[in-house]
């Protein structure tokens, strides 16, 4: 029984940084890659410019609606899955 407690407090103790590491990382991923706050995107699509509106709080705005990542957004458009930071080519992880 012993073990099992100390197992289960380092188990708590690596969820516990898992969850730091995680939330750090998607901090410093935010911050290089999202432009600011009420900046808009534009990419040429198929002979059209889209334009996604940065709002605060990782969402966006397109055409009216409110998006929680440019993915969805990218979905919207293209009407399948795709990376929305390849897919408005930004960062390091546009093509």
């Amino acid at each position: 029984m012993r073990r099992l407690r100390e197992y289960g407090s380092y188990a708590i103790g690596f969820a516990s940084l898992f969850l730091l590491w995680h939330v750090a990382a998607v901090y410093l991923v935010q911050s290089a890659l999202f432009p600011p706050p009420g900046s808009v995107i534009t990419r040429p699509y198929k002979g059209e410019t889209l334009r996604v509106k940065v709002l605060d709080g990782s969402a966006f705005e397109f055409e009216g609606e409110v998006f929680q990542s440019l993915s969805a957004v990218a979905k919207k458009v293209t009407g399948g899955h795709c990376n929305g930071f390849a897919f408005f080519k930004l960062g390091k992880e546009a093509v």
